[in-house]
């Protein structure tokens, strides 16, 4: 697939990823973002031992009737499209990867995504990054009367024990005076934990609509040997140096 397509479906799979990432306090961050990468990979190892400390509720997946995310998350793509069927777009590209763990590293790897088809869903987007489904967006969940961000969560059958936190981007709206609620749940409120990988989570919506709204499932696990063997450099700004396309 070309890399022009790949580009396109980056952006799509992430709109609010870049502004996220620029956030120190996502994913319940509390240290500097500037802070060097070998200070990240050891905060990560606190976050992995209070992520499984004994007598705390954990996140929960469970049976629902419109998609089982325990059956893609940290799957290749041959195991989810056996559930899901082709892509009806497809991209790759060679740039960064993002944990906060707490604090954020970036560290290269390689996205191939993709965007299925749902019939009771608007789409299905899956970044597979190193070839393991580690973002997965479920956009246009199912519902009736006021968008709730639990009652969307439920839907899918995910039950997360912390309170998320909620804000409201600016700027992410398609028209002037559109609102976009994002609530978001770190390593710690969400303490979801499939196959042995932490993940994050991510609910928006668009003036409160259940057309619009979006989960977001984000791998942030500790960093493995061979990722902290792929710790980019930050410039100046706090930004990863990236590979070029």
């Amino acid at each position: 697939m070309n890399r022009r397509l790949g580009s396109i479906l980056l952006m799509a799979l992430l709109p609010l990823a870049c502004e996220v990432e620029k956030d120190p306090g996502a994913g319940n961050a509390k240290g500097d973002a500037k802070g060097d990468a070998k200070g990240d990979v050891k905060e990560s190892d606190q976050v992995a031992a209070k992520a499984t400390k004994a007598g705390k509720p954990l996140g929960q997946l469970s049976a629902n009737e419109i998609l089982d995310l325990g059956k893609l998350l940290g799957q290749g793509p041959a195991s989810v499209e056996v559930l899901l069927g082709q892509p009806v777009e497809a991209g790759t590209r060679e740039s960064s990867c993002v944990r906060f763990v707490p604090s954020r590293v970036f560290f290269k790897c390689k996205h191939d995504i993709r965007r299925y088809d749902h019939p009771k869903l608007e789409r299905v987007v899956i970044d597979y990054q190193d070839g393991k489904a580690a973002e997965v967006q479920v956009i246009g969940i199912p519902g009736q009367g006021d968008f709730e961000p639990r009652a969307a969560l439920a839907a899918l059958g995910i039950s997360l024990p912390g309170e998320p936190h909620h804000r409201n981007p600016s700027g992410m709206g398609d028209k002037e005076g559109v609102v976009v609620d994002v609530w978001e749940w770190g390593n710690d409120g969400a303490r979801l934990r499939v196959a042995g990988q932490e993940y994050r989570v991510r609910v928006s919506s668009v003036a409160m609509q259940w057309s619009t709204s979006k989960i977001e499932l984000l791998d942030n696990s500790p960093l493995s040997a061979d990722q902290q063997a792929r710790i980019m450099p930050m410039r100046g700004s706090g930004e990863a140096v990236s590979s070029p396309l």
